[in-house]
């Protein structure tokens, strides 16, 4: 998906959604979001879904599974000064040769605007299947855009 989509069904999905960003364009965020993993003026590679929200410990989701510091220590950096840590999930939920990044992202914020818990949401998944976890994700995709 590329920016317009994830900010036409972010919004359509989820009130405390703020928008899709570059990866240098964090700072200062606070609420769900969706971070592309190159910087402004990039052509843009992957999505990554943050929740920042004020005394709580802050969320990052890569559907591959890497840590927010295997794209930029800043993100670390910027997570990290919010609280001590951050919760991730280390597991790829994305198959290698997929490029559906974007809808992980919504699929997951999506559930966590229905206040579902990240470690619940990502529970969900496979760890050895990913292609049902991509069905399971496009399904509910589809599913939205006949609603929408």
């Amino acid at each position: 998906m590329n920016t317009l989509q994830l900010n036409y069904f972010g919004k359509k999905i989820c009130k405390s959604f703020k928008g899709t960003y570059s990866a240098n364009e964090i700072y200062g965020l606070e609420g769900m979001f969706i971070v592309n993993t190159d910087e402004m003026g990039q052509s843009g590679k992957h999505w990554c879904f943050m929740n920042i929200q004020k005394d709580q410990p802050c969320e990052y989701y890569d559907p591959g599974g890497f840590p927010a510091e295997h794209f930029h220590d800043y993100w670390k950096n910027y997570l990290l000064s919010h609280t001590r840590s951050y919760i991730h999930y280390p597991y790829r939920s994305q198959p290698i040769e997929s490029n559906s990044c974007g809808e992980f992202c919504l699929y997951v914020m999506y559930l966590r605007c229905e206040n579902c818990t990240l470690s619940d949401i990502v529970a969900q998944f496979d760890k050895q299947l990913l292609v049902k976890n991509e069905r399971k994700v496009l399904s509910f995709l589809s599913d939205l855009v006949k609603m929408k």
